[in-house]
């Protein structure tokens, strides 16, 4: 078996943007919820995912190291499997 060389990993592409809806494959069907997931855990322990937050309303804006992410579970009612689309609970430090 031959091995290949893959590209270094940058820490800027560890940024996680949960308001961004577009995705750059058509063929990518998961929700936001599942893509912030798979990225914490590609990204994990280094250089580890981030978010940007802002502190108050005119606060500075501060970088939390993402620890964890997963799909909130179906609500009652939903087809069976379902996640609720697009809403994910976060672990961060």
């Amino acid at each position: 078996a031959r091995a290949t060389q893959a590209r270094k990993l940058d820490a800027a592409e560890a940024r996680l943007r949960l308001l961004q809806t577009t995705v750059e494959d058509d063929d990518d069907t998961r929700t936001v919820a599942e893509r912030a997931r798979d990225k914490v855990r590609a990204f994990a322990p280094w250089p580890g995912t981030w978010i940007a937050v802002r502190r108050g309303h005119d606060g500075d804006v501060q970088r939390l190291k993402v620890l964890a992410a997963a799909p909130l579970p179906r609500n009652e009612g939903d087809d069976a499997g379902q996640t609720r689309r697009n809403q994910i609970s976060l672990a961060a430090d």
